[in-house]
């Protein structure tokens, strides 16, 4: 059986929670409430307990497209455990309870006592740090009804009412942090159309140029899950989170929460990091580029400088709600209140009423239009396309309304320092003007 940490109050013994709105340790039992300074007793187990590992933090060189070039540091890369059960002690009631291996955290069932796996925090698997809850269980509730509101123009009417919350867990998510500095050398292709006329002429430039952008751009702390139970993309909805609040990490933070170590490996989302800061460098290019008729990209190095990886807790609430036998997922950052689902019912009849409603307005603004075109025509031609305009509008808007799960592409709130240019030349290689004379109206 492995050790077992326990999160207790150090004047009646029972178990301990962190309290979200005082940041403070918090017995539910006696009433009092330490501060970390005055309580330290599984850091004390953590120190003792840490193992020490050679080789400093993640830093890569001459980085070129190549992902093997990101050293081994002092997080493990490939050796993440299979999902399976270790059986604990409970070290209050003395319960034998039965967990996930990467699981850091439980409740043992026979006397609410929480428990803390320290193995699962220590050495090579401890945490950089911790973004403390900031958000309560309370308040996520609050958000789960907020949210549901925002979304009432189609949520059918009885679904805040007769859908009720299965689970609600605060949960410490596992995520693999990357920074890095990169050197970005751009070429584009370039044509610029001017036109302009003079007396009976009318005359046509066309310009071809090459566009030179050369600069330096650097990211932090862009976040990879490296949770497989957790689902990518809500968790990718939920961002930013704010760094700045972050903690050296302390099983004092987790005490009443479930937390888990990672269970994906980093090299298995070093690709989808990069990919994000090398989508944002050509974003932050492209902006310092002028207005062109054509702008194609001809040639793109990018060269990671130097990079470090790190390994944080990030705080989410999670819910599970059920309505007419289907279940809904529901996420919460835990730290900014942000709240996102999977998937939300729509009422048809909503659906069809604002596909009326924008096939009224569709209806005016099409005859009021044409109607200085076509004159009388324009009734029959409004009364054929506006109910086809107003469907082609209720499914996108309802579309729209209801989703809130985005694919994260790139870094943008990630920038640590800005574009700085190097480079930034726009040369012309060639042009020519055609001239003829001006067609008669």
């Amino acid at each position: 059986m492995s050790d077992v940490a326990r999160i207790e109050c150090k004047s009646c013994g029972a178990s301990a929670d962190f309290d979200v709105k005082t940041q403070m340790i918090h017995c539910a039992h006696c009433g009092k409430s330490y501060k970390l300074s005055e309580y330290n007793e599984c850091e004390d187990i953590l120190e003792n307990e840490e193992v020490e590992v050679a080789g400093d933090d993640l830093k890569i060189e001459n980085f070129e497209h190549d992902l093997s070039k990101f050293k081994k540091g002092i997080h493990p890369w490939g050796n993440a455990e299979e999902e399976g059960m270790s059986l604990y002690s409970c070290n209050a009631c003395g319960a034998e309870v039965f967990v996930s291996n990467v699981s850091g955290t439980a409740k043992c069932p026979f006397c609410d006592n929480n428990l803390v796996f320290t193995e699962q925090f220590t050495g090579d698997l401890k945490p950089d740090f911790i973004i403390p809850f900031k958000k309560s269980k309370e308040d996520a509730v609050n958000g789960y009804y907020d949210f549901l509101k925002s979304k009432s123009r189609y949520l059918p009417g009885i679904f805040k009412s007769q859908n009720h919350i299965d689970e609600i867990q605060g949960i410490y998510v596992p995520y693999w942090l990357f920074d890095a500095d990169f050197d970005a050398e751009y070429i584009y292709k370039a044509k610029k159309i001017e036109t302009w006329e003079a007396f009976i002429f009318e005359f046509t430039k066309t310009s071809y140029l090459d566009i030179y952008r050369n600069g330096n751009i650097s990211f932090k702390n862009i976040p990879r899950d490296a949770s497989l139970r957790m689902e990518n993309d809500l968790l990718d909805s939920i961002e930013p989170f704010d760094v700045n609040e972050a903690e050296d990490f302390s099983t004092y933070y987790i005490a009443g929460f479930m937390a888990e170590r990672f269970d994906v490996p980093a090299e298995d989302c070093v690709k989808e990091a990069v990919d994000r800061m090398e989508s944002t460098i050509i974003s932050e290019v492209e902006k310092t580029i002028g207005s062109y008729d054509e702008l194609r990209k001809h040639r793109e190095k990018v060269t990671l400088k130097e990079g470090e990886i790190k390994y944080a807790l990030y705080p989410v609430w999670y819910l599970n709600t059920s309505y007419k036998d289907k279940h809904y997922s529901f996420v919460m950052n835990g730290q900014t209140g942000k709240m996102v689902s999977n998937d939300l019912p729509k009422d048809p009849l909503k659906v069809i009423l604002f596909m009326c409603l924008f096939s009224l307005i569709a209806f005016v603004v099409l005859l009021v239009l044409l109607m200085c075109i076509i004159g009388f025509y324009s009734i029959p031609v409004a009364l054929i396309g506006a109910p086809i305009l107003g469907i082609i509008i209720g499914l996108i808007d309802s579309y729209n309304h209801m989703r809130t799960i985005e694919k994260v592409k790139e870094a943008a709130k990630y920038i640590e320092n800005k574009l700085v240019l190097s480079r930034k030349e726009d040369k012309l290689i060639k042009s020519h003007t055609k001239m003829r004379i001006k067609p008669k109206d």
